[in-house]
């Protein structure tokens, strides 16, 4: 008897980031996490991570409606709730960083 073969879970972090798609995931999450503050929980670094794959995919749909006319109407609203719905989840307004010195902030500049 022959065992199934083991699945390997994957992570954003093992693809290719040179592509269009994972740049703009990667820049989106940057993004959020800077207007939340950068101090994030387990929890809402999961929920920033699905909410850029989210705005990329509606983006992508977005930009192929534009282009040929066509669109997946449900599935559109269905992602447009579900990125809403993930915002909410991790706060629509900007939070203040905590600054401590000057150093921490031109360090942060240079790395941006």
């Amino acid at each position: 008897m022959t065992r199934p073969a083991k699945s390997k879970l994957s992570s954003l972090s093992e693809l290719d980031q040179r592509t269009a798609a994972a740049r703009r995931v990667r820049d989106t999450i940057r993004q959020i996490q800077s207007d939340l503050g950068d101090d994030l929980t387990t929890a809402q670094r999961a929920l920033v991570e699905r909410a850029a794959i989210t705005s990329a995919v509606l983006a992508d749909m977005a930009t192929n409606w534009l282009t040929t006319g066509q669109l997946d109407a449900v599935l559109w609203a269905t992602l447009s709730n579900l990125e809403r719905r993930l915002y909410e989840s991790i706060g629509l307004e900007r939070r203040p960083r905590d600054v401590t010195s000057l150093g921490q902030i031109l360090t942060e500049k240079v790395r941006d």
